[in-house]
């Protein structure tokens, strides 16, 4: 049954990851819902391996990230939640000084066709947004 599972698919509407603090909570449609403790490095690898048990590939028709930090930590972390993940649009809530290469590179690496962007940024450096390459809606927040 175990292996059965961990071969399996997931198909849910949305997947939801945010961030607050040291928090990060993971929501795989409406039932499956994972928080983490960010520093503490157990729980994160815990949650990790959960992910691996439940389902090897994860199809959504919408990603949604709010992280009110960007730092390598949770980057790390998020791409690994989002490792063989497919979402076919992401909406994003970029805070000013949030967009940037790392930012733009991450988001060109992930599996996704469309990419809204909401941000408070006053200007954003059109050459970084055309290293992303989909298309990418931009919201601004006033």
């Amino acid at each position: 049954m175990y292996s059965a599972v961990t071969r399996s698919d997931l198909h849910v509407d949305n997947i939801v990851i945010e961030k607050d603090a040291d928090k990060l909570m993971v929501k795989y449609g409406d039932d499956l819902i994972l928080n983490v403790n960010l520093k503490n490095d157990e729980e994160v690898e815990k949650l990790l391996d959960v992910k691996a048990m439940l389902f090897r590939r994860a199809f959504a028709s919408r990603l949604i990230l709010s992280l009110d930090s960007f730092d390598d930590n949770t980057l790390n972390i998020v791409k690994s939640l989002l490792e063989r993940c497919k979402v076919n649009s992401l909406d994003y809530c970029a805070f000013s000084g949030e967009i940037d290469e790392r930012l733009c590179l991450f988001l060109s690496n992930l599996e996704t066709t469309h990419i809204t962007l909401f941000t408070d940024e006053p200007s954003i450096d059109p050459n970084l947004l055309l290293t992303i390459s989909r298309p990418i809606h931009i919201y601004y927040l006033v």
